[in-house]
């Protein structure tokens, strides 16, 4: 019985011996060949698993050593070194392995196409996007979804919309993340009337938005021409329960009626946002002030801080304009002394041209051109806030030696703000 059970194992040991010992028949020979040949394509993809594993781990370098030291590669293995190099940041780089990728005649993949497109895309490598566009038609991917939207979000990066819409046409199908790349490029670009057609087409295609979608036309209406629309939004989003389950659509509809300047729309959409939810605390402390409610700002200023929400440059701006427009300097040295509590006094060229504005309006032009000359480098918005300054307290021969010493710096000028306020001053020219 025993030497039963062994006769599969003898059998095996003797089959092997023979094959591998037996020099003299051409037949055991080809046999040891497929025996103990090793397979190139098993050696590669073991190899590509651990580059693999070296990337995703943040071991870029040690990644690129065993590349470097592969003698064969292939496609594979170029797509992971160069989705690793975007990934961390070295552009240029991944764009150097694509081209020598395709000087070794390796044909590109759809993952390479995807990938090497968005990266000239966010990278701006424009020129060489034109160039992967023509290998993509070439080699006959146009119609892959996925490569047709990496194509369509590089022409939207290039201000080409036309071409854009042209290939997003021309994409035998479209998912919902191919129509949201089109609406994000639309609500960037500032074009709600595509935004808004968009919308419809999507309707038409059997495509239902989502709250990404929602989010994008909401805030592409920001603009008082389309505050009708937005509201049709709005009660759409409402319809369908968006608005009490998406904390960014929430926020969205108060910054869009924020920049539409309605205080009472922004006001309502606000008030249903749990107020640890908010992110939108700056858009409605702006409108609040725009509308001359400072005591509303404020309040909503202090609650803001109690529930950890860091102001932004744009509510201290809105701060510091309104002192101005009140010549409230006693509040304008409040908000001073928060911008150099919060670090915004050298970090913000809006926040100093605004500290410079609201002093020479409330009569201190000392204190404006303390806060100037404090500035690190003097920008043409500075500049134009002090000539203003001196301009409003009368100090016209220090505007002209302002204007001089702008033109001797190389600094621009905005005509329209100093035309603006030399008209203030009473036809000076005129009376000189």
């Amino acid at each position: 019985m025993q030497s039963a059970k062994l006769l599969p194992h003898v059998r095996t040991i003797t089959t092997l011996t023979l094959k591998c010992t037996s020099i003299a028949s051409p037949v055991s020979s080809l046999l040891l060949d497929s025996y103990c040949e090793p397979n190139p394509q098993l050696g590669i993809y073991s190899t590509n698993r651990t580059v693999d594993a070296f990337i995703k781990s943040g071991q870029l370098s040690s990644a690129q050593k065993l590349f470097d030291d592969m003698p064969a590669r292939d496609v594979v293995t170029y797509n992971l070194l160069i989705s690793g190099h975007d990934r961390y940041g070295h552009p240029k780089r991944a764009l150097y392995l694509y081209h020598e990728m395709v000087s070794h005649d390796l044909k590109e993949s759809a993952s390479t196409f995807s990938s090497v497109i968005s990266i000239c895309s966010n990278a701006g490598f424009y020129t060489e996007g034109l160039q992967v566009h023509c290998r993509v038609f070439s080699l006959g991917f146009g119609l892959n979804l996925y490569i047709g939207s990496s194509l369509v979000d590089l022409y939207m990066r290039m201000g080409l919309s036309v071409e854009a819409l042209k290939l997003f046409d021309e994409l035998p199908e479209r998912n919902l993340a191919t129509w949201n790349l089109m609406l994000r490029a639309f609500c960037e670009l500032n074009r709600p009337d595509e935004l808004l057609r968009l919308h419809t087409k999507m309707k038409y295609d059997g495509v239902e938005p989502n709250g990404l979608s929602f989010c994008y036309m909401v805030r592409g209406c920001t603009n008082e021409m389309f505050l009708h629309e937005g509201r049709q939004l709005h009660c759409h989003v409402i319809k369908l329960g968006w608005v009490d389950v998406n904390i960014f659509i929430a926020n969205a509809l108060v910054d869009f009626y924020s920049a539409c300047g309605s205080l009472i729309d922004a006001k309502k959409s606000f008030e249903v946002i749990p107020l640890d939810d908010v992110i939108s605390w700056n858009s409605i402390v702006s409108v609040y002030a725009d509308y001359g409610s400072v005591f509303g700002a404020l309040e909503l200023f202090y609650r803001m801080q109690f529930w950890g929400k860091r102001p932004s440059i744009r509510s201290l701006v809105v701060f510091l304009n309104f002192a101005s427009r009140t010549s409230n300097i006693s509040f304008g040295k409040q908000i001073h002394c928060y911008v150099v509590k919060m670090g915004f006094d050298h970090g913000s060229v809006h926040v100093q041209s605004a500290l410079t504005d609201m002093y020479g309006k409330c009569n201190d032009i000392e204190s404006s051109v303390a806060v100037f000359e404090a500035v690190p480098k003097r920008t043409m918005e500075c500049c134009n806030s002090l000539m203003t300054s001196l301009l409003h307290c009368g100090n016209i021969g220090d505007v002209l030696e302002m204007f001089g010493l702008m033109v001797d710096e190389g600094i621009g000028i905005d005509e329209d703000a100093i035309t603006r306020e030399w008209s203030k001053k009473d036809n000076w020219c005129l009376t000189q």
